[in-house]
């Protein structure tokens, strides 16, 4: 369609529709996980965080220069756009050449990525299996280094053939935790939110044995 009217158009689906925030976006934030990765081109997780926040979480793109400065400060809490933000369209991965001149005009990006993904674990929530991207930097990783942490992927209850997950899971190191996507996918907003108050229980244990 050209690259103006596809600005155009991104603009009309992800910025004029003025989304409003669900509870499973609730949910991800009440987690309150130091880092988070978006692939979506939409601000409505964004524009939740500010707002929940009063405007002290930092929001990056993979166009940012200065994202790993952020990565270790404790106080912080870091939004990665992964493929850019509908508020900049100019800049969006999208297309397969997009894919392609960003894993060499933002290798940066790339290589921390690869870097958390080989020393934190990784939960995705509402993510294809699909996505070249992903699968392109676990496969890089997989064979490059060999070894990763497990990762988890939650995923709709027979979505995937189970052979395609079983390779999936040996080369991305992922298990996979499948839910009824019924009532529009109401059992995977409840169990974050299940999730959250299991990660707040843990978090009250630990400070309690370090008062101890």
């Amino acid at each position: 369609m050209g690259r103006d009217k596809f600005v155009e158009r991104v603009q009309a689906e992800f910025q004029l529709k003025r989304f409003k925030p669900a509870e499973i976006h609730k949910n991800l934030y009440e987690l309150d996980v130091a880092i988070t990765i978006s692939p979506n081109f939409d601000n409505i997780y964004d524009d939740y965080c500010r707002q929940a926040s009063a405007g002290s979480y930092v929001i990056k793109t993979h166009a940012s220069t200065d994202t790993i400065s952020y990565l270790n400060k404790c106080d912080v809490r870091l939004l990665i756009k992964s493929h850019g933000s509908a508020n900049d369209p100019d800049d969006l991965i999208f297309t397969s050449e997009d894919y392609s001149r960003a894993r060499t005009k933002y290798s940066l990006f790339y290589d921390i990525i690869r870097s958390l993904a080989l020393t934190h674990t990784f939960i995705f929530i509402g993510c294809g299996v699909d996505d070249p991207d992903l699968r392109m930097l676990f496969e890089d990783i997989k064979f490059t280094y060999g070894r990763m942490p497990l990762h988890f992927m939650t995923i709709p209850t027979g979505e995937v053939a189970p052979e395609v997950l079983k390779e999936l899971s040996a080369v991305m190191q992922v298990k996979h935790l499948a839910y009824s996507p019924n009532n529009g996918h109401r059992e995977l907003t409840e169990s974050l939110a299940t999730l959250v108050q299991l990660v707040e229980q843990r978090r009250d244990a630990l400070s309690s044995a370090r008062n101890w």
